[in-house]
């Protein structure tokens, strides 16, 4: 069989997009030949540059830092318009060069500008749909914001419907997409993480002591973005509530300004920003408790995703503390590995950590949490479905 030549289109970095690299790598490990098409925050002579990651040839658009345009309409203006004509000049030039039967777009960004050569050049379109994108936080913030989303909302609709394949990360999502644009159901390929070895418990106190955090304290980890709309302001409020053996390792970026300053007063909380992905697996081994308290009420794509934080935690063997949703909802009911609590309150935090430890099943949780992710949420499960669906194409 002819190895298929494929390109996953991200308007990122690539670096640390779990998804991304890891679908990549299953379908590059099926002798397809992969290769991506991403953005770099340094500056360049010409359109692009060639370059390589995993073994994979990455063509780079330059794209400044959108976390350093502080002003909000030069920072949407710079993402919304002028990345997305880079893309279209760079993919003009190179689907001239390269003949590729696959297209993967990555969400409604990347869509949008690939679905104007297909025509042209013959290729098939798979639509990998991350969020429900025009549900994402902020998305109906301001008068301009709302009025690109209802034309984004009738590109999609549009788009949807002529793709070769259409992916989603949930359930839910995958149905209210379905709903909306009155299309088949999208399969759904979740955000799991691939299993890997629980270091020592040797090495994890180590590791402990390295960051200054008592052996004996029972040790809650976020990683991710740390911006308010994933429930960060309200976990910093919660330590103030909970016992002082409790303490909380942050990892991550764009952490807020206001919740950098109140970091200050919180001997408890550690905070050690970004760890790169082939190391998070470690730092997060050392906790006790994966919290994730994001934000759902009014934010639809929130509600109803499938976070991939909670297959990271679990791989590791940690009790899980997460906001109510219908996805975390039937984790939790399968693992029975920790609680949900609503999101939005510090109180509501508290309560849900609480109720862990007095249980006293803090330890059960535990085992449970890692032998259910090696069972039903790892990667090797997802995997499989994925290969036939490009297979079919």
């Amino acid at each position: 069989m002819r190895k298929k030549r494929i390109c996953s289109v991200v308007l990122n970095t690539l670096n640390n997009d779990i998804r991304v690299l890891k679908i990549g790598k299953t379908l590059s490990d099926k002798s397809n030949i992969v290769s991506f098409i991403a953005i770099s925050n340094k500056k360049m002579n010409g359109l692009y540059y060639k370059s390589s990651l995993n073994s994979n040839i990455v063509y780079r658009i330059y794209c400044k830092d959108i976390a350093n345009i502080k002003n909000s309409i030069k920072r949407y203006f710079e993402w919304q318009f002028l990345m997305r004509f880079r893309l279209y000049n760079v993919m003009k030039i190179l689907l001239k060069r390269e003949k590729f039967d696959i297209l993967y777009c990555n969400d409604i960004d990347t869509l949008i500008v690939t679905y104007l050569f297909r025509k042209r050049y013959k290729f098939r379109i798979v639509y990998d749909s991350h969020e429900l994108w025009t549900e994402r936080k902020g998305s109906k913030k301001t008068v301009i914001h709302r009025f690109v989303n209802i034309i984004e909302y009738y590109i999609e609709k549009y788009m949807v419907r002529r793709c070769d394949a259409v992916i989603t990360v949930s359930e839910g999502i995958a149905e209210e997409l379905s709903r909306r644009y009155k299309i088949k159901k999208p399969y759904v390929i979740r955000n799991l993480d691939e299993i890997k070895e629980i270091p020592s418990y040797k090495n994890r106190m180590l590791l402990r002591d390295k960051l200054g955090i008592p052996r004996s304290a029972i040790l809650l980890v976020y990683h991710g973005i740390l911006a308010d709309e994933r429930g960060i302001p309200e976990l910093i409020d919660a330590m103030d509530e909970l016992p002082e053996n409790i303490h909380l390792l942050l990892m991550g970026k764009y952490l807020p300004d206001h919740s950098r300053k109140a970091l200050k007063y919180k001997g408890r909380i550690h905070y050690i920003g970004m760890i790169p992905q082939d190391e998070l697996h470690i730092y997060t081994s050392i906790a006790d408790i994966g919290i994730h308290p994001m934000r759902t009420k009014n934010i639809l794509n929130h509600y109803l995703t499938f976070p991939n934080k909670l297959t990271q935690y679990t791989n590791m063997g940690l009790a899980i503390a997460v906001y109510k949703g219908p996805e975390t909802r039937r984790i939790i009911k399968q693992c029975r590995c920790g609680i949900i609590f609503e999101s939005g309150n510090s109180g509501n935090i508290v309560k849900g950590i609480r109720k862990i430890i007095e249980s006293g099943k803090l330890s059960e949780y535990k085992i449970l949490s890692r032998k259910t992710f090696l069972q039903y949420y790892n990667w090797q499960i997802d995997k499989q479905k994925l290969i036939k669906i490009i297979k079919e194409l």
